[in-house]
This record gives structure tokens, C-alpha cells and sequence, in this order.
């Protein structure tokens, strides 16, 4: 099946406008947890030894569960995804109770056909699942005390890719279904981020890891 002809919202119902301009203020807030936690891992902050695998293990934890948030936000109104080397996730059932980028802009689903989308961004879901939400066979030995593996992720390269497929997304948002003060911080928060990524800002220090030193 192709990226434009997959999508599975033709037989949803429509969401009352004023519940979606309340249902923006949690993606922004999605958003803006997933950039600060990058800018966070960006930036040089002194932890204490006996804190830092927590701390960074804690920070790991946040950014992948808020990472797969945005991801099926965005792209949940098709049946899969997949990236440009055919690395494929299937999303689950889609409940009325999901709020989609689609139930914001009708267009979306035919003008994200044309993003690309990494490895990583679709990876990230299936890690997210197997790595942090559940107790599953592929978290033996993983970020623990005495474990013998530590989690990777290239928190700056999803976070870049993602705030251009947000980028996308929002030319087309509809202003009477997205909150006005949401819609402009989400703006602003997409732009100061593309802003860094175009200096190279954006790529310090690029894997988190369970690393137990700041040295």
C-alpha cells in the first residue's frame, strides 16, 4: 500500500473543534517536553556521579515515551509506518479517543505522503514499546546497575526530524480547531529548533546513553 492511499480515517468521526483547541495544549505540551529534554542532553550540565545514570537513564526514559506521543500523532492515521529503507511499524487499533494531526488539518494525510521519514524515527517506536513501556525480553541486561548494555539514542537527530515533519504539519492547521496561544508556541517552538539544527547547534553530545560518568 502507498504513503498517500493509506489512510485509515475515512470512516472516523469528526471532533467538535472546541474539544481539539483543548486537545493542542497537550500535543504542545508534548512537544515542548521532547525539545527541552534535548536541549537538556544539549547542553553541559554537571550531575552528580552517583546521580548521572539515573538522571540520564530518567531523561532517556521521558524523551522515548514522548518521542512515540508525537510519532502517532503524526502519523497514526495511516495503517504503518515507513521509512525510505522500508523499516516498517504497524500502528495499533485507532480509538475515537486519539487525537491525530488529521482531526487538525483534513490535508495532512496526503501532504505527509511526501516526507521523508528516517530509520530512526520509526525505530524509535518499536524501542519505545520494547525498551521503556513495557518489561519485555529485550530489556535483559539494559541500563541496570550491573547491566552489561546501555540504551542509545540520537535524541538530536529525532528531535530535528520531527520538528520538520511539525513544520509541515502546521501550514495547513486549521485556527478554529487549534488553540490560538498553543498554535503560536508550537510555532515558535519548531522554529527556534530548526533555527539551531541550521547551525549545527543541534548535534552536540548526540547519544544518551546509561552511561554512569559525566567524565
Amino acid at each position: 500500500m502507498s504513503q498517500l492511499s493509506d489512510n485509515r480515517t475515512a470512516q472516523r468521526n469528526s471532533k467538535c473543534p472546541s474539544d481539539l483547541q483543548r486537545d493542542s495544549k497537550t500535543f504542545v505540551y508534548e512537544l515542548r517536553t521532547l525539545v527541552e529534554i534535548a536541549q537538556i542532553h544539549e547542553t553541559e550540565i554537571h550531575i552528580p556521579d552517583e546521580l548521572t545514570k539515573t538522571m540520564n537513564n530518567a531523561l532517556t526514559e521521558a524523551f522515548a515515551i514522548h518521542c512515540r506521543a508525537i510519532i502517532y500523532f503524526l502519523f497514526a492515521h495511516r495503517s504503518s509506518l515507513r521509512s525510505t529503507d522500508n523499516v516498517e511499524h504497524s500502528f495499533g487499533k485507532l480509538f475515537e479517543s486519539d487525537v491525530i494531526a488529521s482531526d487538525f488539518s483534513p490535508s495532512w494525510p496526503s501532504n505527509s505522503a511526501n516526507q521523508t521519514v528516517s530509520n530512526a524515527l520509526v525505530e524509535c517506536i518499536r524501542r519505545s514499546n520494547k525498551e521503556v513501556a513495557h518489561i519485555t525480553t529485550e530489556r535483559r541486561e539494559l541500563n541496570l546497575p550491573d547491566g552489561k548494555l546501555a540504551s542509545q539514542w540520537d535524541i538530536s537527530l529525532l528531535t530535528n526530524e520531527i520538528a520538520g515533519h511539525v513544520n509541515v504539519f502546521l501550514n495547513d492547521v486549521s485556527p478554529l480547531k487549534f488553540d490560538e496561544q498553543a498554535l503560536e508556541e508550537t510555532r515558535k517552538i519548531v522554529a527556534d529548533r530548526l533555527r539551531l539544527k541550521s547551525t549545527g547547534h543541534g548535534r552536540q553530545n548526540a547519544w544518551m546513553t546509561g552511561k554512569t560518568s559525566n567524565h
